[in-house]
């Protein structure tokens, strides 16, 4: 049905199986041609890609298979430099770390709601009272949310406008404060559902929790990360120390104090 297999000194053909799918020498030798005869192979020979329409892909196969330089990982700060970056975050800086003390929680001054337009003074009042349903868990911890209500104000009254409710906004202070002082599970004894029920809001408290966050401290990731496994309670960070409870504030200044011995440890 076809003519013999023919040859000359360039298009031979030959087993296309063989011996000539690949001419050794230069490597950008891999541009192959077929010849197919009723769509079958019948010849096939390589060539240099190079001078051809076709180097360019060559070169950008290359270069895609270079091995991608992997830089090693940054060695970890000593233990006690990571704890104490950490509680500078939570605190205040380095300065409200020193003068770090255990004494009770004081109230700020509360807003002036009298010289306000009347909407704000509304849900100023209001975010208040939602926040009475979850008074008397601890006289410190009340304060905490009081405070963290007149920081909010000053710092970016935004957030407490234009929550989805009065409700939302107590719920957000909730969050955000009782995850700074340890007191939401798994960390503490208080269940977000709980605490939800009481407020009369949806579950989940940590959306209005971390817009209340981000108020405080900005953008998240801008404070030291809380080092693992060195005995760090999960604690949300603040920036400030108005709104941590004694307790809490007594269970930073041990941490405090062991990595400063340490330090002096390594240092000696």
């Amino acid at each position: 049905m076809y003519d013999e297999p023919w040859s000359d000194d360039r298009y031979s053909y030959s087993d296309p199986y063989g011996d000539r799918g690949h001419v050794p020498g230069d490597h950008l030798d891999r541009l192959t041609y077929l010849v197919l005869v009723d769509g079958r192979l019948v010849d096939f020979w390589t060539e240099s890609v190079r001078g051809t329409r076709f180097e360019a892909a060559a070169r950008r196969f290359d270069k895609e298979r270079e091995p991608v330089a992997i830089e090693p990982p940054a060695p970890r700060p000593p233990a006690h430099e990571q704890i104490l970056g950490w509680l500078r975050g939570l605190v205040g800086g380095a300065e409200a770390l020193d003068w770090l003390g255990m004494a009770p929680l004081h109230a700020l001054d509360p807003v002036d709601v009298e010289v306000l337009p009347l909407g704000h003074r509304h849900r100023l009042e209001g975010t208040a009272m939602a926040l009475e349903a979850v008074h008397g868990l601890d006289p410190e911890f009340d304060i905490a949310l009081r405070n963290a209500m007149r920081l909010l104000w000053e710092a970016e009254p935004a957030v407490l406008l234009n929550a989805a409710s009065a409700a939302q906004a107590a719920a957000g202070l909730v969050w955000a404060v009782g995850k700074a002082n340890g007191r939401l599970s798994p960390e503490g004894p208080l269940r977000q559902k709980d605490l939800a029920a009481a407020l009369g809001v949806p579950a989940a408290l940590s959306g209005p929790g971390r817009r209340v966050v981000s108020a405080f401290v900005g953008a998240p990731g801008l404070l030291e990360p809380r080092p693992h496994g060195l005995g760090c309670p999960d604690l949300v960070g603040l920036g400030g120390t108005e709104l941590l409870t004694s307790d809490t504030r007594r269970r930073l200044l041990r941490l405090r104090d062991h990595a400063i011995r340490a330090r002096d440890a390594q240092a000696a």
